[in-house]
């Protein structure tokens, strides 16, 4: 299917299963909606609990339009998404949101999202050093145009700010329905991501669940993750 957003950008995304209440799944930075199987397999496990679940890729991503990936552009992607759910007829939504995922679903929020489990997300700001990231030559790029190329995405300086502009009292603060938050404590990334986390406040009702020894991806945690999720989903989407 296919998602006109407001500023008229296309964004491919698929449904899944035929529940009456749907969860709106958000992948990563320059993912797309597998998610690298992640998505597959927790589509897989909600539908098969009687959710209904859409998955799609973010502008710039996967097979959805060319755009520049910024957090604002996501956060408006996001939005049009959980719009054409409730134009089928859905109104029970939940967001599910990994990594820059579920910073993007924090900030799309609205009082009618009955709640949202987020797996390794940031809830606050996290500096990189982006030559571990980025070459030389695309840095260069970056500072003399103002925008960059990783593959087929196109970044710009925002895209990068994005990430150490994110205001945690700013992002939490609207947001009312209960989250679940998964982290792992098995690598650097998760770890520093757990402990903005925990120094949160978070709604009412919520929960910061860990699993043990999981990374950032959750690869071959996913059973884990899995189990916390769909429980969840079975306790504040029915």
């Amino acid at each position: 299917m296919w998602i006109r957003t407001a500023r008229g950008v296309r964004l491919a995304g698929e449904l899944h299963g035929d529940g009456d209440s749907v969860i709106v799944m958000a992948h990563g930075f320059c993912s797309d909606r597998r998610s690298r199987g992640r998505f597959d397999r927790l589509a897989k496990d909600f539908t098969g609990l009687g959710f209904s679940v859409l998955t799609f890729d973010f502008s710039g991503c996967g097979e959805s339009e060319p755009d520049v990936v910024t957090v604002a552009n996501e956060v408006e992607d996001l939005r049009a998404v959980i719009g054409h759910v409730r134009a089928r007829g859905f109104r029970r939504v939940a967001l599910h949101g990994h990594s820059l995922g579920g910073s993007v679903c924090l900030a799309a929020y609205d009082k009618d999202i009955r709640t949202m489990v987020l797996s390794g997300a940031a809830t606050g700001p996290m500096r990189y050093t982006w030559s571990e990231y980025y070459s030389a030559e695309q840095l260069r790029e970056l500072d003399e145009t103002g925008f960059m190329r990783d593959g087929k995405h196109l970044l710009s300086r925002q895209t990068l700010e994005d990430f150490e502009e994110r205001d945690q009292e700013r992002l939490l603060g609207p947001v009312e329905c209960p989250l679940l938050l998964i982290h792992g404590d098995g690598d650097e990334e998760e770890r520093e991501l757990l402990d903005r986390s925990r120094q949160a406040t978070l709604p009412e009702g919520s929960r910061l669940a860990v699993v043990a020894g999981a990374g950032h991806s959750f690869t071959g945690y996913m059973d884990e993750l899995s189990a916390l999720a769909c429980a969840w989903y079975q306790r504040h989407l029915r």
